[in-house]
């Protein structure tokens, strides 16, 4: 098709997704897949850079992840294939810069590929709003700095850290790798009756095998980071979202059964 646009399935979504590295792409696909027969997902890596030796959790390597031009050349080639909407699906690559600039980034994605766009900590914070909830228990993936960035990211979204402990993972392939039944202990020894909701942010992470049982062990709402990026994605994109984003899917069915 040279050039332009790749023709999109006909009554589908395409979700675009940009991610600062690699990790986590089958829970994107497995969601997408599974949410509708015409559903797509397209995929880009954003280039990064910083202190490799300290980890890309490392707050240089996270600012150098976060650059917005690194960032639009990504949107560009999701435009290029032709996208409902596109999400930077970097928990630390959006918070690290604070929640204006990560509103300002969202922005030049959009502007970039020309279709609604947002980022994984904006997710949360949407995510939040519209659940109603303001007091949050945190498993944080992330080393001390980058949790400390985080928290104060949630604070000026309005929202009461009631608890949180760090895994201190030093890169996102620490996440990637990380054991999930150890991530289930730890996010049930973390959580406390203070808590509205346990939040769950890096997207190297993977949670969505983990979310239903999350929820049923807790008895209450769970926000990962994998999550809140595909709900909003659809979101933008007008689509409903998967099925498997426990309550955020429930969220969005009862919205639209009123």
């Amino acid at each position: 098709m040279g050039g332009g646009a790749i023709e999109r399935t006909a009554g589908g979504v395409r979700i675009g997704i940009i991610l600062p590295s690699g990790g986590t792409e089958p829970e994107y696909y497995e969601a997408v897949e599974r949410s509708s027969p015409a559903a797509r997902l397209a995929l880009v890596i954003s280039r990064s850079g910083g202190d490799r030796g300290a980890g890309d959790h490392a707050i240089n390597s996270l600012l150098e992840t976060a650059r917005i031009d690194y960032l639009e050349d990504a949107a560009r080639r999701l435009a290029r294939i032709g996208v409902d909407s596109v999400m930077w699906a970097c928990t630390s690559g959006s918070f690290v810069i604070g929640l204006e600039h990560a509103r300002d980034q969202a922005a030049a994605i959009a502007r970039a590929a020309n279709v609604p766009a947002s980022s994984t900590s904006l997710a949360f914070a949407d995510a939040l709003r519209r659940l109603g909830l303001s007091r949050v228990a945190v498993v944080s993936p992330y080393p001390r700095d980058a949790t400390e960035l985080f928290l104060e990211f949630v604070r000026r979204c309005g929202v009461e850290v009631v608890a949180s402990r760090r895994l201190e993972n030093p890169s996102g392939w620490d996440s990637a790798l990380y054991d999930q039944r150890r991530l289930v202990e730890i996010c049930t020894a973390t959580d406390t009756p203070a808590s509205q909701v346990l939040v769950v942010p890096d997207t190297a992470l993977p949670t969505l095998d983990i979310l239903a049982e999350l929820e049923e062990s807790l008895r209450k709402p769970v926000l990962t980071a994998n999550q809140v990026t595909l709900w909003q994605a659809f979101r933008l994109a007008g689509a409903p979202p998967p099925p498997s984003l426990g309550c955020l899917s429930r969220l969005e069915l009862s919205r639209a059964n009123t």
